[in-house]
């Protein structure tokens, strides 16, 4: 399991394109944090009572999570399944000793792993803003949380629509992953809470609200039901492979 996880973090270090989407989001949360300094702290000017800190805190929180999790995972997870149709790999690691459960956990782990560094690449930015009063360490660890429930769920769905089909995956991942992020702020209020984007947004607010952890709960279960969907689907094949091999 811990070679197809290296080798998935070396498959999207040695891509360009990763470091250019490294670039651009450290460019990205940069912009966003130097526009909304100065746009907040000018309006505190005519409104005291504005928090400063908090609200940039929740647009940088928000911005990296829609280029994370909205953007960058499904692509580094539908290139994962990909880069082993490609080289036709699938069929070796179905014949290996290692099971399909094993399978499945190095391809996740080694996306969202590569996502992490990804953010860990803003560290700094969001480190600066803590002498705006921007955060509290209980928002950081449950902004994480949220984080990492959410991209398991879409990297999981993105790993099903790679299995399933041929053509235009990344289209049909990225209708599904922005309708679950943006449909349901459209929608009457209670739909909100079907928004990851709802629940990061919560997260910073001074109260706590026990919805935020409903809702984490509720992201890892269907995480779980997309995995185990998965896995059958793959042991079938599993086991078709080896009928064949003793034939």
């Amino acid at each position: 399991m811990f070679a197809i996880i290296i080798k998935d973090l070396r498959l999207h270090a040695n891509q360009p394109k990763y470091r250019l989407l490294q670039f651009s989001i450290v460019l990205l949360i940069s912009a966003m944090f130097f526009i909304a300094t100065v746009e907040y702290f000018v309006s505190t000017r005519s409104n005291s009572q504005i928090d400063t800190g908090r609200n940039i805190f929740t647009i940088l929180v928000s911005t990296l999570f829609i280029a994370i999790t909205g953007v960058v995972a499904p692509i580094l997870a539908i290139e994962s399944i990909q880069d082993e149709r490609r080289n036709a790999n699938f069929d070796l690691l179905y014949l290996s000793r290692l099971s399909v459960v094993q399978i499945l956990l190095g391809k996740l782990t080694g996306v969202l792993l590569a996502s992490f560094a990804l953010i860990l690449m803003t560290a700094p930015i969001f480190i600066l803003s803590t002498f705006t009063g921007g955060f509290r360490l209980r928002d950081l660890l449950t902004c994480g949380i949220v984080f990492l429930s959410t991209n398991t769920l879409f990297v999981l769905i993105s790993f099903s629509l790679a299995l399933s089909l041929h053509e235009n995956i990344l289209s049909y991942g990225y209708g599904i992953i922005l309708a679950v992020i943006f449909l349901p702020l459209v929608a009457p209020k209670p739909i909100w809470w079907i928004s990851p984007l709802t629940i990061l947004i919560e997260t910073v607010k001074p109260e706590s609200n026990p919805k935020v952890w409903l809702n984490v709960g509720g992201y890892f279960a269907v995480a779980l039901l997309i995995f185990i969907l998965i896995h059958q689907r793959l042991a079938f094949k599993v086991k078709g492979l080896k009928l064949r091999g003793r034939q």
